[in-house]
C-alpha cells in the first residue's frame, strides 16, 4: 500500500487546503501537516494579508511623494485613474535617488528638477520605473528635451484618429 503524499490541512485561519508533502520523507508527513495547520494560515488569506501590507506601504509612499511635489512644485501626472497613483510613486522613487546620486545641493539636483517638472505623462515615467540611480539624472533630462521636440512638433488636426 503506498504513503499519501497529499493530506487535508486545516489551517489556523479555519480554512483548509489539500497540501502535497511528497517532498517531506513519508515518515514525518502527517506530523509536518498538523505543523503546518497550527503555525501557517491558508494560501488565500496568506496573499490577503500580503496585499494589505502592500497596500498600506503604497498608500505610505504616495504621502510622502506628495509631499515631495509640493516641496519640488512638481506638476500633477496626466494618465489614467490606476496610472496616476502609481507613476507618482515611482517618479517619487527616481527622483529621491537621483537627488542622492548627484546631491541633494548640486546644480545638477536643480537642473533635475527642472526637467522633470517638464514630464506630466504617467506612461514615461512608469517605463523607467526601473532606471538605475546612477543613470537617473541622464534619462529624466533626456526625456525632458524629448517631451520638449514633441511638444514643439505636435500638430492639430480635426481629425480626432
Amino acid at each position: 500500500m503506498a504513503i499519501a503524499t497529499k493530506y487535508k490541512i486545516n489551517f489556523s485561519c479555519g480554512h483548509a487546503e489539500t497540501k502535497d508533502l511528497g517532498t517531506t520523507p513519508a515518515g514525518k508527513r502527517a506530523s509536518k501537516a498538523r505543523w503546518m495547520g497550527e503555525k501557517y494560515t491558508c494560501s488565500k488569506c496568506f496573499k490577503a494579508a500580503d496585499q494589505k501590507d502592500l497596500d498600506k506601504l503604497n498608500a505610505q509612499t504616495l504621502v510622502e511623494a506628495e509631499v515631495f511635489e509640493q516641496e519640488h512644485e512638481l506638476p500633477e501626472l496626466q494618465g489614467s485613474e490606476k496610472q496616476v497613483p502609481w507613476a507618482t510613486r515611482v517618479r517619487y522613487q527616481l527622483l529621491s535617488d537621483g537627488l542622492d546620486e548627484v546631491g541633494h545641493d548640486s546644480p545638477d539636483a536643480q537642473e533635475l528638477i527642472v526637467a522633470a517638472q517638464t514630464i506630466t505623462r504617467c506612461g514615461w515615467w512608469i517605463d523607467y520605473k526601473d532606471a538605475d540611480p546612477g543613470e537617473v539624472f541622464e534619462v529624466v533630462t533626456t526625456g525632458a528635451v524629448k517631451v520638449k521636440e514633441q511638444a514643439e512638433n505636435h500638430v492639430d488636426s480635426e481629425n480626432p484618429f
